[in-house]
């Protein structure tokens, strides 16, 4: 395996621009891993993970530097690249986020409820977050990764702060994930941005046919709640779920936004 000093490691960046969206994307998703380790576990498992994190790291960009398919791939990919497009993206994005409840803007779907109360405990209580439950001592024990950066924020100046770092950290997760999606079509950012739109599943079509129309596709009564974006997406598919994945930046970031940039990296480097 080819050896890189911490010099040459900066130098690529210099003289490499595609290598910013792997160490960006591989940032975004290690980054709350080691707050996670150096803040959560006890001090050997701290240490021992953090090291195996970071080793991981290491080892998947020198993969990456090291494949020449690869970096043609890149390097032909970010000539369609633009300023104009980056920044008519980062807006476009940011509008998705501003809608989709993140920091307390725009309609909150009811899993909102969970994710603010998540975040302030996790600003409020001192991490590891264990609670008194009837006399017990309880850990807990969900999915706090997407929530560590703004609560450590939140720590340092208020729960404020800490939602305004929210919108910031799902937006920088969502461009991130259109400039994947873009990289694996050979398309422009908004050309990516729009099919990561328009082809986001079948959900609304399914929807018109059972609820708008005589049409009975399947079996049970649907039951629609009086605000379309309460609607859970699997009810027109019975027991199915078949949801489009923008709608879960309205639902589950915290599963989403992870999920799509690890996939694009994978599809990037099968394909």
């Amino acid at each position: 395996m080819q050896r890189v000093s911490p010099s040459s490691f900066l130098w690529v960046f210099r003289r490499e621009p595609a290598f910013w969206l792997v160490g960006a994307t591989l940032g975004y998703l290690a980054l709350p891993l080691f707050l996670f380790c150096l803040s959560w576990l006890q001090r050997p498992w701290a240490i021992g993970f953090t090291l195996i994190t970071s080793l991981g790291l290491w080892l998947t960009f020198i993969e990456f530097r090291r494949e020449a398919a690869l970096m043609v791939a890149l390097k032909s990919w970010l000539q369609m690249v633009t300023r104009r497009g980056v920044l008519s993206t980062a807006m476009l994005c940011f509008l998705l986020v501003i809608i989709s409840g993140a920091g307390g803007y725009g309609y909150q779907t009811g899993d909102w409820t969970k994710h603010e109360i998540l975040l302030k405990d996790l600003v409020d209580y001192p991490w590891p977050v264990f609670y008194d439950y009837y006399g017990a001592t309880i850990g807990l024990a969900y999915y706090v990764a997407y929530y560590l950066l703004p609560a450590l924020i939140g720590k340092v100046a208020g729960i404020l702060p800490a939602n305004q770092m929210l919108v910031l950290w799902t937006l920088a997760g969502l461009i991130l994930s259109v400039f994947w999606f873009a990289l694996l079509i050979r398309r422009s950012l908004i050309a990516g941005l729009s099919f990561f739109l328009l082809f986001s599943g079948l959900s609304v079509i399914g929807a018109l046919l059972r609820f708008a129309t005589p049409v009975d596709l399947l079996a049970g009564t649907p039951v629609i709640n009086t605000s379309p974006w309460q609607t859970h997406p699997a009810l027109w598919s019975s027991i199915w779920q078949y949801s489009p994945h923008v709608r879960g930046l309205f639902w589950a970031p915290q599963h989403v936004l992870p999920g799509w940039l690890i996939t694009g990296m994978m599809l990037f480097v099968l394909l």
